[in-house]
């Protein structure tokens, strides 16, 4: 069976990042009509916003030498040994130890079967908290203790915000990590490089390229979105919701296995979406493919098979198949399309808009004073 990718499920997790919509948009704006498949411009109330002549900013990064390093050494990470020492732990080693955990009498954590491995605790990820990294700090193997956390009231843990807790704990050992020297040997046997110099080249190329995709992604992400604020909807059919839940349902259960979840309500309750989130990006999924569509009626734009298969591949690449063929036989070619179209009508929106370069100090100087604006608003909404 193919795996269905919905419309624009690629991009559901930066929608949820976006803030948009509200329930007030779903109850104001929905359509009683059945048997729509979409709204168009056919629609009386139905208004597209403007498209052509937009503006946009596109971040251009500066790449530091902190950043290259930080490449280098997630290299390095995975030839990293792990010993076992005979001295106090630090911050950075593992702890291992068998610990139970009580509240009010009843043991909430229980990790004290010797057979199951007990617990591992990398001093400085704060598990439990900082209280409790820096009780395992300075302690070696043999050592037991007991004492109690009094957690603050707004500890991002619910269950142990505001209470106290009784750890019993025995150090069974401490490790280090020990990273590997980055010798001009290592660089080329073990990296592949020819040498330091080209390491160091290939790493810098990788990164600006990463972050040119990443800048143009968003620059784009932005011009779609301002046609969806400015565009006036006539509303939208049950049909029109319930399939737009379904493929967000789809995409984000791809996190159920990630993350151990047995359901996707699982997932949105570990992303802290409540129902009425849920409903403002559902809402927000029905604008975008309803822009979408109605840009691609007016524009003429149509994926044929021309176009689907000169993007074919730069999609399998794009999402990790191996092969254009071994991603046709796992998702469905509708899917596909629209997935293109979609691209296509956004290119077609930045083909037509004013692009300027900014800085990273720049973006976040007009972030901050977007910021501070939405909150002068939402101050002023609460005194009316």
């Amino acid at each position: 069976m193919k795996k269905k990718i919905g419309i624009i499920c690629f991009i559901i997790a930066a929608m949820a990042l976006t803030g948009c919509g509200s329930k007030k948009d779903k109850d104001d704006n929905k359509n009683a009509t059945k048997g729509d498949a979409v709204a168009t411009a056919s629609d009386a109330e139905f208004k597209l916003g403007q498209y052509k002549g937009l503006e946009a900013n596109k971040v251009v990064y500066e790449i530091s030498d902190e950043d290259i390093q930080s490449e280098i050494d997630a290299l390095l990470y995975d030839y990293v040994d792990y010993n076992e020492v005979d001295r106090p732990s630090q911050a950075g080693d593992y702890v291992n130890v068998l610990f139970t955990g009580k509240m009010n009498g009843e043991v909430v954590l229980d990790f004290s079967d010797e057979e199951e491995g007990g617990y591992d605790f990398l001093i400085g990820m704060a598990d439990l908290g900082q209280e409790f990294d820096q009780k395992l700090t300075g302690v070696s193997a043999g050592d037991s203790m007991t004492f109690e956390i009094k957690y603050p009231e707004d500890y991002e843990d619910t269950d142990f915000a505001g209470q106290t807790v009784e750890y019993s704990v025995n150090v069974t050992s401490v490790t280090e990590e020990v990273m590997p020297e980055l010798t001009e040997d290592f660089i080329v046997n073990e990296l592949g490089y020819k040498s330091e110099a080209d390491m160091r080249a290939k790493i810098t190329e990788d990164i600006k390229s990463s972050n040119e995709t990443y800048s143009e992604s968003d620059m784009k992400e932005n011009l779609i979105q301002q046609v969806i604020e400015d565009t006036t909807f006539a509303g939208y059919t049950d049909e029109m919701y319930d399939k737009c839940k379904e493929i967000m349902d789809s995409s984000y259960s791809a996190y159920m296995e990630m993350f151990g979840c047995s359901s996707v309500e699982e997932v949105y309750s570990m992303f802290g979406l409540t129902d009425e989130d849920i409903e403002n990006e559902v809402v927000q999924l029905i604008y975008r493919q309803i822009v979408i569509q109605e840009i691609s009626r007016i524009e003429n734009i149509t994926v044929t098979d021309e176009e689907y298969n000169k993007r074919l591949q730069e999609y399998a690449d794009m999402y990790g198949y191996e092969t254009a063929t071994e991603m046709e036989a796992t998702v469905e070619r509708e899917d596909l399309k629209a997935v293109m179209l979609e691209d296509m009508v956004i290119e077609l929106i930045l083909e037509n808009a004013t692009v300027k370069e900014i800085t990273m100090e720049e973006y976040e100087a007009m972030f901050n004073e977007s910021t501070e604006i939405n909150e002068e608003d939402l101050e002023y909404e609460e005194l009316e």
